[in-house]
């Protein structure tokens, strides 16, 4: 629905945390990491972490703030996809997300972006594993719902 509605086509969703790890219950929300295919910059350039994180946060909070508000447009109550009921912007959180809520699963879910200690665990990840065939399912079920 991103890469449809939004120029998304350079970035791609990895899911990590519980919902990965295995250690998810029915009360789990679902984790989501907006990662960069061609990122402009490298937030290992620095000499320190701490100027790293500093630039990756800065970086994360603008991407953040733009998809916010490309799905809520002028700050609208509504989200133009299709069955998420609400959204909330923490964009000056250590780790900048957007809440969400998706109603016809009953389903909470956060993107985050580009994490750098996200990412390694997303490598991790066997695309074959039985999250992502659920993600799959989920995915079939939303469109039957559009």
């Amino acid at each position: 629905m991103l890469r449809q509605k939004f120029n998304f086509t350079g970035f791609e969703l990895r899911p990590y945390g519980s919902a990965v790890t295995g250690f998810a219950n029915k009360y789990s929300d679902v984790d989501l990491c907006v990662i960069d295919k061609n990122p402009e910059k490298d937030f290992s350039a620095s000499a320190s972490y701490q100027e790293n994180f500093q630039e990756w946060r800065k970086e994360a909070r603008m991407i953040m703030i733009e998809l916010y508000e490309a799905m809520n447009p002028q700050r609208s109550k509504s989200c133009l996809i299709p069955g998420i009921i609400s959204q909330q912007l923490l964009s000056h959180a250590k780790h900048p997300i957007i809440k969400s809520e998706f109603a016809p699963l009953n389903l909470e879910f956060d993107f985050s972006y580009m994490d750098p200690s996200l990412l390694s665990m997303a490598k991790e990840i066997d695309r074959n594993s039985l999250f992502i065939q659920k993600l799959e399912i989920l995915i079939e079920i939303k469109e039957e719902y559009s």
